[in-house]
């Protein structure tokens, strides 16, 4: 199940309405047969059965009192699929059912700082601008534990990246080669700017400081930003910075991560 959804604590199949077969809303009961239904269904139903002159019965075990479709509001039903309904975590969003909820790509990130979620495009300039010195004061005490991946003589960029002036081994073409604030980063700085900004491990981060997410479709990375009022770096016309960023995939990614993009 994507990482980005909560689980449900009840099953799908005993919460489903059995008219529409999504998750119920507003269920009422009926009397006769206990089966539940969602309130516009059975609306609907009803409707139905009266434009078309039928006899009023429920539509799974066919019963009725005294020719009446007998139904309660299911209040108790009601407060458990509204405590435990299929929703992302990060975007809210809400699905009718586990199939819509386990294909779903959330296009937002949440921040572990304020627990605020935001799209890729206003993510990075919401860490920098809201949790700067968290972010300073975060990378002194986890640098201590990771000098084995970085070198001691990490340095803080104006754009918010961190980098260590090393050469890199990536023969983009593009830069001269040394991880530095106007050229590509190494990997280990890569990966500890991204662990740094919480970002999950498709996100890369391009020279421009801004994070780009990998389009399966077009087999190509995209940051979204707009440099200027006609040109967006989005698909089929990514900007220079992702288009390096696609070229260098392979050495950014774990090899996992690199399979499920390109696959």
């Amino acid at each position: 199940m994507n990482s980005n959804v909560l689980k449900a604590k009840v099953k799908t199949d005993n919460i489903s309405c059995p008219i529409c077969y999504n998750i119920l809303k507003e269920p009422v009961e009926c009397l006769i047969c206990h089966h539940n239904f969602c309130k516009e269904c059975y609306d609907k139903r009803i409707q139905f059965i009266k434009d078309n002159n039928l006899e009023v019965k429920c539509v799974l075990c066919n019963g009725n009192k005294n020719g009446n479709w007998i139904i309660k509001e299911n209040q108790i039903l009601r407060s458990l699929i509204k405590n435990n309904i299929l929703k992302c975590k990060n975007c809210k969003r809400i699905f009718n059912n586990s199939e819509e909820l386990n294909n779903h790509d959330c296009k937002w990130i949440k921040c572990k700082n304020c627990k605020s979620s935001f799209d890729y495009d206003n993510f990075i300039n919401h860490i920098k601008l809201n949790h700067f010195e968290e972010l300073i004061n975060k990378f002194r005490k986890i640098n201590n534990n990771i000098n084995s991946q970085l070198n001691n003589d990490v340095n803080l960029a104006p754009n918010g990246l961190y980098y260590c002036g090393k050469q890199t081994n990536l023969n983009c073409g593009c830069c001269s080669g040394i991880c530095s604030e106007k050229n590509c980063l190494c990997v280990n700085c890569m990966n500890y700017n991204k662990k740094i900004n919480n970002l999950k491990d498709d996100i890369l981060i391009n020279k421009a400081a801004k994070a780009a997410k990998y389009k399966k479709k077009y087999k190509s990375y995209y940051c979204n930003t707009f440099f200027t009022e006609e040109y967006k770096c989005k698909f089929p016309n990514t900007c220079f910075e992702c288009q390096i960023l696609t070229k260098l995939m392979d050495k950014y990614l774990s090899k996992d991560v690199y399979e499920s993009l390109i696959n």
